[in-house]
C-alpha cells in the first residue's frame, strides 16, 4: 500500500499550479517529436533526444541539463537502443556492459535488487530514479536508459559509496500515440510478455502504460525468478510553462535460493568407521566428530525428530567441491553442474511499489521544480541458513530411536528454517530554481542552482525461528540445544520438503519466535548551491556545487526474547547517530576546437556508519566514510560528432570504511592466560581504500548502418591504514600473552604460541598498500552492430559482442601480503542478429541474442583458503552457459 506521501503530493502539485497558473514567462521554444512547443525544464532529461548509442544530455553533472560530453566526471550512457539490441533480460545483464565495472557473485543464494555491482572495485551505491535516491529496485521494462557515475559525486548524491552509482531513466508519457508488445525466451526456458501504450490524450495530456509478465529459469535445477510489473506515467501540461510528471511501478518478484555450490566436509572420514550406537568420547582419528549437545533432525521419510546427541558426522576441508585441482589432493565433484539441494520452499517473496511526481514551472528566466518520490519494498524469506554449504556423510547405521537408518552412507546437506520479514520505507522531497545571471550570451552563460531535499527513510527487519519450546534446561528457543534442523540427502533433489508443521511428536513442542526485531528510522535534510557556467562561445564549461547535509538515524534494536510470549522482546539497544557532513564537487572541459578537449573533476561523497557494535580504540565511534575523487584527461568528437569519447586518469580515496575485524584470536588469548573478563564482543574498527587507474570509453554512429560501444580500464586499488584501533589494541597487549607464552609450566603454553601465530598472521593482512581483492588487471567490453538498409538484405541488422576478464586478486600467500592469490582471465562472446520487417502495415522486429556463444565452461575463483600453512585459490562460479534469446516486438 502506497504511503499518505501520494496523496500529499496530489495535493500539494494542485496547489502548486494553482498558484503558479497566472504566472506569464517569455517562451524559448523548442519542438521534440510532435509534442506541443513548450518551453523545456532545465532539470529534465530527455532521452528522445539520443541517437543509437550516442547519450545527447545529462543531468548527472549537476542536476542540470548539461551536454554529456562536455559535463566533467565519468559518466558513461546505455540508451535504449543498446539495451535493445543486445536483448538483454533484465538490468543485472547490462551492468556488465558498464566500464570498470563487476557485476557481484551471489551464487544464486542471494538475489541481486538492482545495485549488485562494484565500480572501480570500491562498490557501488543505491541507485537514482531520474536523479533521485530510491531504495526500491528497478525493473528494466521500465527503463528508458541507465546513466553509469564513477566515482563520488556530491551534487547527485551526497550519501554514497566511492565507486559511484547509477541514474535509471524511467519511461516517461510523451505527447505521441505508439503501443508496443514485446515477447523474449530463451533455451532454458525462460519466457517474459512486455506492453508498452502511450497514448496522446489531449494537447496536454499523455498517459503511458508498461508491463512485464516473466517467467525466468537458468541451468540450475529448482531454480526460478518470476516476476510481474505494471507502471505508469503520466505528462499533463495545465498551462503554459508548466508541466506535470507523475510515475509509479508494482513489481512482485519471487525468486528461489537454489544453489550449487558445496564445500567439503567428508574427505577426513577414513570410510570405514561407522556408528552403531551414541558415543561416550570422540573418535578422533577416524575424521569423525561427536555431538556433545542435542541435535534435533528432521528427516523426509522419518517419522519422528531425531536427536542425534553422541552420534557423528563427518568432516574435511571446507573446499568447494570440483575444481579445486590445485590442492594436493583431489576432491570428488558434483554429478552435475546443475546439481541443487535447495527445496523450493526456500525462497525470496517481494513486493515492491514507487510513486515519483514533479511539478516544473517556469516564470521569466526563473525555472522551479518540486519532486517527490515514495518507494516501499516488502520482502518474505522461507529459507534455510547454511543450506547447500557443506556436504558431509552420514556414518549412523542406526538412528537414534534404535531403528535402522534408511539413509546410511548417504551425503546430505543441513539446514535450519528461517522466516524473515523485510520492510523498507523511504520518501524524498526535492526543491530546486535555477537562475541564469542577466549576462549577455555573447559574452558567456551562468546558471545559478539552489536545492533543497529531505528524505526520509524506515527499515524494519524481523527474523522468526523455529525451535524446541518444552526444553527443561534451556528455555531460549533459538539456543542451538532447541535448534530444529533439517538434513537433506543427495537422492532428494526436486523432493518436497518435509514442514515442521507437518510433524506430530509427542517428545517435543515447537514454537516460532521473534528472534531479532530492528528498526531504524532516518532523516537526511540536504541544501545545495550549484553552477553551470559556460565561457568563450561555449568552449569552458565549469560546474560546480557545494552539498551541506545534516544527517540523523534513530533505532531501536533486540535480538533476544521469550519462548513464554513469543513477540515479547527482552532486551533492546537504541542506537542514534547524528552527522553534519559539507561536501563540493567541482570540474570543468574545455574545447579549444570543436574536435578535442581536455576535463578535470574533484567531487567529495559520504557515507554514514551505523552499527551497534564497540569501538576500542582511543578515537571512540567513527561517523562518516569520507571519499574524495579526482580526474582528468579528454574528450573527443570526431567525424562530425559520429565517435565520441573520452580518455582520463582517476584517483579515489576512502576514508574509514568500517570493518568488524574477527576478534576470536584475541578472545581466545585471553582466556588462555585465565582473563575471561577481558574478552571482547563483536567490535568495529575502520580501514582506508586507495583506487587509480586509466578508462578510456567509446561511442560511435559511424554511419546510419553502423554503431558500437568500446571501453576498456586498467583499475588498482590497495588498502591503507588498515585496523588502527586493534592494531593499538594488540600493541598494548602484547606483552601479557608473550609472558604466559614464554612460562613453560601452563598446560596452554602450545596453544598461546599457535594463537600468537594465527594472530601474527591476522595482522599480516593490515599492511599498507596491499592490493583489495577484486582488483582486476583489466575489464574490455565490445559491441557493433551493422544494418542493411538496401537490396536482399534490407533489415537485417548483425552485431558481435564480447566481454574480457583480466586477472583478479582473490587472496595472499600465507605470511606474504604481496604474493597475491589471483583468478583466471576469460572472455565471453555475444552474437546478435535482427530483422525488420511489415506484417500488413504493422512494423515487425526480431531479435536474436546469443551469449557465451563459445559455452565458455572456465571455473572463475572468488576467495582462497588456508590448507596446512598454505592458500589455494577455492570458491568459485559457474559461467552461465551458452545461451540463446530470441524477442520479438510488434508496434501499433
Amino acid at each position: 500500500m502506497f504511503s499518505p506521501l501520494s496523496f500529499r503530493v496530489t495535493i500539494g502539485l494542485s496547489l502548486g499550479a494553482a498558484f503558479l497558473a497566472p504566472i506569464q514567462a517569455q517562451e524559448a521554444s523548442v519542438a521534440i517529436e510532435n509534442e506541443p512547443t513548450i518551453t523545456l525544464s532545465p532539470f529534465v532529461i530527455d532521452a528522445s533526444k539520443d541517437k543509437g548509442y550516442l547519450a545527447a544530455d545529462t543531468a548527472v553533472g549537476g542536476k542540470l541539463q548539461t551536454n554529456l560530453l562536455k559535463t566533467p566526471g565519468d559518466i558513461s550512457v546505455l540508451t535504449s537502443a543498446f539495451l535493445d539490441d543486445l536483448v538483454i533480460f533484465d538490468i543485472n545483464d547490462a551492468y556488465e556492459w558498464l566500464p570498470n565495472t563487476e557485476v557481484l557473485d551471489n551464487s544464486n543464494t542471494t538475489p541481486d535488487w538492482g545495485n549488485n555491482y562494484s565500480f572501480r572495485g570500491h562498490g557501488a551505491g543505491t541507485n537514482t530514479v531520474n536523479n533521485i535516491r530510491t531504495d526500491t529496485s528497478i525493473e528494466l521494462y521500465n527503463t528508458e536508459r541507465l546513466e553509469q557515475s564513477r566515482g563520488p559525486n556530491a551534487i547527485l548524491f551526497g550519501d554514497g559509496r566511492g565507486g559511484g552509482t547509477t541514474n535509471i531513466s524511467t519511461k516517461r508519457a510523451r505527447f505521441s500515440d505508439c503501443t508496443r508488445v514485446g515477447f523474449k525466451g530463451d533455451t532454458e526456458g525462460s519466457h517474459q510478455l512486455n506492453l508498452d501504450a502511450n497514448q496522446y490524450l489531449t494537447d496536454n495530456l499523455a498517459i503511458r502504460v508498461n508491463s512485464q509478465l516473466s517467467r525466468r529459469r537458468n541451468w540450475l535445477s529448482n531454480w526460478y525468478d518470476d516476476r510481474d510489473g505494471l507502471a505508469w506515467a503520466a505528462t499533463y501540461r495545465p498551462w503554459q510553462n508548466t508541466e506535470i510528471r507523475v510515475n509509479g511501478s508494482i513489481d512482485r518478484r519471487s525468486v528461489s535460493r537454489a544453489s550449487n555450490r558445496v564445500n567439503d566436509q567428508f574427505t577426513y572420514w577414513d570410510g570405514t568407521t561407522t556408528l552403531t550406537g551414541p558415543l561416550s568420547a570422540n573418535p578422533t582419528g577416524t575424521g569423525l566428530s561427536r555431538f556433545t549437545t542435542d541435535k534435533l533432525v528432521i528427516i523426509n521419510g522419518v517419522p519422528d525428530v531425531q536427536n542425534f546427541r553422541n552420534f557423528a558426522w563427518t568432516t574435511g576441508t571446507g573446499f568447494q567441491l570440483d575444481g579445486t585441482t590445485e590442492l594436493p589432493f583431489d576432491l570428488p565433484g558434483l554429478e552435475r553442474d546443475d546439481f541443487t539441494l535447495a527445496p523450493s520452499i526456500s525462497s525470496i517473496e517481494q513486493d515492491a511499489r514507487q510513486f515519483q511526481a514533479a511539478i516544473t514551472q517556469q516564470i521569466g528566466d526563473l525555472a522551479l521544480e518540486f519532486q517527490a518520490i515514495s518507494g516501499t519494498v516488502l520482502r518474505d524469506q522461507n529459507h534455510f541458513d547454511a543450506y547447500a554449504i557443506a556436504v558431509r556423510i552420514d556414518p549412523n547405521e542406526v538412528l537414534p530411536d534404535g531403528s535402522p537408518n534408511p539413509n546410511f552412507g548417504k551425503r546430505f546437506i543441513e539446514g535450519r528454517e528461517h522466516f524473515r520479514y523485510v520492510n523498507k520505507f523511504l520518501e524524498s522531497y526535492y526543491f530546486t530554481s535555477a537562475y541564469p545571471l542577466p549576462i549577455p550570451e555573447d559574452l558567456f552563460s551562468q546558471v545559478i542552482s539552489v536545492g533543497a531535499e529531505r528524505r526520509i527513510g524506515l527499515f524494519d527487519v524481523v527474523y522468526h525461528d523455529w525451535g524446541r519450546a518444552n526444553n527443561p534446561s534451556q528455555s531460549n528457543i533459538s539456543n542451538g540445544n532447541n535448534a530444529i534442523l533439517h538434513w537433506r540427502y543427495w537422492d532428494e533433489e526436486g523432493a518436497p520438503h518435509r514442514l515442521l508443521t507437518d510433524l506430530n511428536d509427542p517428545n517435543y513442542e515447537f514454537a516460532k519466535r521473534v528472534s531479532r526485531d530492528t528498526r531504524t528510522r532516518t532523516v537526511l535534510d540536504t541544501l545545495q548551491l550549484n553552477t553551470v557556467g559556460r565561457y568563450f562561445r561555449d568552449k569552458l564549461t565549469v560546474i560546480d556545487g557545494l552539498r551541506f547535509d545534516d544527517y540523523e538515524s534513530r533505532g531501536r534494536e533486540a535480538r533476544t526474547g521469550d519462548t513464554n510470549n513469543q513477540r515479547q522482546i527482552v532486551k533492546y539497544s537504541y542506537p542514534e547517530y547524528d552527522r553534519k557532513v559539507d561536501t563540493m564537487s567541482y570540474g570543468a572541459t574545455y574545447f579549444s576546437i570543436p574536435s578535442v578537449g581536455v576535463y578535470a573533476n574533484y567531487s567529495e561523497g559520504f557515507q554514514p556508519i551505523q552499527g551497534g557494535n564497540i569501538w576500542i580504540g582511543e578515537r571512540g565511534p567513527v561517523g562518516t566514510t569520507i571519499a574524495d575523487f579526482k580526474s582528468a584527461g579528454f574528450r573527443f568528437q570526431l567525424f562530425q560528432g559520429q565517435l565520441v569519447g573520452s580518455l582520463g586518469y582517476y584517483e579515489i580515496t576512502e576514508a574509514n570504511r568500517r570493518l568488524t575485524p574477527d576478534g576470536g584470536n584475541i578472545n581466545k588469548l585471553w582466556e588462555l592466560v585465565f582473563r575471561d573478563d577481558e574478552k571482547l564482543p563483536a567490535f568495529n574498527d575502520t580501514l582506508d581504500y586507495y583506487g587509480e587507474g586509466w578508462e578510456l570509453d567509446l561511442t560511435a554512429n559511424i554511419t546510419e548502418n553502423f554503431r558500437g560501444k568500446f571501453n576498456i580500464s586498467v583499475p588498482h586499488s590497495e588498502q591503507t591504514n588498515a585496523l588502527p584501533d586493534t592494531l593499538a589494541y594488540v600493541a598494548a597487549n602484547r606483552a601479557v600473552w608473550e609472558a604466559a607464552a614464554s612460562d613453560p609450566t601452563p598446560p596452554n603454553q602450545a596453544l598461546l604460541i599457535q594463537e600468537l601465530a594465527d594472530l601474527d598472521h591476522q595482522v599480516s593482512s593490515t599492511d599498507d598498500e596491499q592490493k583489495l581483492n577484486g582488483d582486476y588487471d583489466y575489464r574490455m567490453n565490445l559491441f557493433v552492430n551493422y544494418g542493411f538498409n538496401d537490396g536482399m538484405l534490407d533489415g537485417l541488422e548483425l552485431g558481435f559482442g564480447a566481454n574480457f576478464y583480466g586477472e583478479k586478486v582473490i587472496g595472499n600467500a600465507v605470511g606474504d601480503s604481496f604474493d597475491y592469490i589471483q583468478s583466471d582471465r576469460y572472455e565471453l562472446y555475444t552474437v546478435t542478429a535482427s530483422y525488420s520487417m511489415k506484417v500488413r502495415e504493422y512494423p515487425v522486429k526480431i531479435n536474436l541474442s546469443i551469449s557465451n556463444l563459445l559455452d565458455n565452461d572456465d571455473r572463475v575463483y572468488q576467495n582462497s583458503r588456508n590448507f596446512f600453512g598454505t592458500a589455494y585459490r577455492n570458491s568459485f562460479k559457474w559461467l552461465d552457459p551458452r545461451k540463446a534469446t530470441l524477442a520479438v516486438q510488434v508496434d501499433f
